[in-house]
């Protein structure tokens, strides 16, 4: 079944989103200044602008409100989560950051809490999802303008679980900001988004600061086998392949799936699913779109249709 969700937003940092009443908070884009977009936003509705304290704006109608900030990107997600009457606080929220493995981990949770009983959505690179509704994902981790109406969504569905992944730079982005996490997975750390970050130190922070945003006593897993995640220092579980009981499940074959597994049960273990229900829950598992899908010719050959970006990805 489709998920749909509104096409326009109360508050929005894009065009497309903007309708009559909506505050347009403008962005600082890579490529573009979002101030270029007031007039559109204006003739479709908006009667509210956010923009950047010092930004040069256009002539604008005595009518038009204009709220100055220090950050719009942080008032981006204030807003938004104020007008939707702060549903995230309603939810319980499990953040799955790391530079491999998110996709997989994050189906993985919200399969097994689904078959444990549990109201599940999912926020992933795929697709997203509320109960059995999907709808195709515009980025790993969505902008806080749609984060917060998906919210919205999941609470007037009943929805205990947001399983969700977290990228790097969605937390230096701030689309994230004001979210407390109620369990943390951190799945390993390698070369990637070279674009965005100076350094690998640079990329590796940005994605430690998810930590910042855990609720007290709440469950954070991270990947002991991984050099890079040694180096965390926060308070946290460790999970490792070495000497430890790995489930099987057969949509998912291979070391590296492993690792996604292993986080995935015991995070779910730590939420209080029993290890029998987990058990059950990855011999259904259906495996996920271009996610080592596995199919067999009619002469008995098999083949897979995989997704890898990067060195470290293709060679696992």
């Amino acid at each position: 079944m489709k998920l749909i969700l509104p096409t326009t937003y109360p508050v929005t940092c894009h065009t497309d989103h903007v309708g009559p009443g909506s505050i347009f908070v403008v962005i600082q884009g890579f490529k573009q200044d979002g101030v270029r977009y007031i007039p559109q936003a204006l003739e479709k509705g908006a009667t509210e602008i956010v923009v950047k304290e010092k930004a040069e704006l256009p002539d604008l109608s005595s009518n038009v409100c204009v709220r100055k900030v220090s950050d719009t990107r942080k008032a981006l997600a204030e807003l938004s989560a104020q007008d939707a009457d702060y549903p995230a606080k309603k939810l319980k929220i499990i953040g799955v950051t790391g530079t491999k493995g998110k996709t997989t981990t994050v189906y993985l949770i919200e399969h097994i809490l689904k078959a444990a009983g549990h109201k599940t959505a999912r926020l992933s690179t795929v697709n997203n999802a509320i109960l059995d509704r999907e709808n195709k994902a515009q980025l790993t981790t969505p902008q806080p303008d749609y984060l917060h109406q998906f919210f919205k969504r999941c609470v007037q569905e009943d929805v205990e679980y947001v399983v969700m992944e977290v990228a790097a730079q969605a937390l230096s982005l701030h689309r994230v900001h004001g979210i407390v996490f109620d369990g943390v997975i951190f799945t390993n750390f390698s070369q990637e988004h070279g674009e965005f970050y100076d350094s690998m130190e640079d990329y590796f922070a940005a994605k430690c600061t998810i930590f910042e945003q855990v609720k007290p006593g709440s469950p954070v897993l991270v990947n002991t086998d991984d050099a890079w995640c040694k180096k965390i220092n926060h308070d946290v579980s460790w999970f490792s392949l070495q000497g430890a009981h790995v489930f099987s499940c057969p949509a998912l074959p291979g070391t590296f799936n492993a690792y996604n597994i292993l986080a995935a049960t015991q995070l779910c273990k730590k939420l209080g699913v029993s290890e029998s229900d987990t058990q059950k829950a990855l011999q259904t598992f259906p495996g996920i779109p271009g996610r080592l899908e596995s199919y067999t010719m009619p002469n008995g050959a098999q083949f897979f249709i995989d997704y890898a970006h990067n060195p470290a990805s293709y060679e696992a």
